[in-house]
């Protein structure tokens, strides 16, 4: 199924924000910043779910769009290192 947004067919490459990483001791973090709402919502990802590929699911793209149209969204996916 195509994405689309109000209709119009969509690249998921174009809708989805850039991806950013970070790495503080053994833990890696991916993490996407976009909207401009007033308020900051923080949504942690499952592990087993790539921040960058939930873009291509329709319905959730929507859903992350029209919460990006009342407030700022932090997505995090973070992975723990074993220790050596």
């Amino acid at each position: 199924m195509p994405l689309t947004w109000n209709g119009a067919p969509v690249d998921a490459l174009t809708l989805a924000p850039e991806t950013h990483y970070a790495k503080a001791a053994d833990i890696h973090v991916a993490y996407q910043v976009f909207g401009d709402g007033p308020v900051d919502m923080v949504l942690a990802t499952e592990f087993w779910h790539s921040i960058e590929v939930q873009w291509d699911q329709p319905e959730l793209a929507a859903f992350l769009e029209r919460l990006s149209s009342f407030a700022r969204e932090w997505r995090l996916f973070a992975v723990v290192s074993p220790s050596s």
